[in-house]
């Protein structure tokens, strides 16, 4: 049978064969973690080293505070530190 010798002539993907793939694979998802690290560690940066973004930051964390607890996050943290005290 024909199909049987072409079957048997075609070689076989060995194990091997999947390396450069999963190589790639590695590379590409360490890229994308040290991308990610340099987006949020940027942000991180940008936020607290510049004055009208942590205003603008601080503003936004009170709004959606006050939103979702019923009073602003400088109010709540007030409470804190009266209930615990400051020293």
């Amino acid at each position: 049978s024909s199909s049987a010798r072409e079957r048997s002539r075609t070689p076989r993907p060995s194990q091997g064969s999947h390396l450069p793939n999963a190589k790639v694979g590695v590379l590409t998802g360490i890229l994308g973690l040290i991308v990610n690290i340099l987006i949020v560690a940027s942000s991180f940066l940008l936020l607290f080293t510049n004055p009208n973004m942590q205003k603008e930051f601080h503003d936004q964390l009170n709004q959606y505070y006050e939103y979702f607890y019923g009073e602003s996050f400088d109010e709540a943290w007030d409470e804190i530190q009266d209930i615990y005290g400051e020293d």
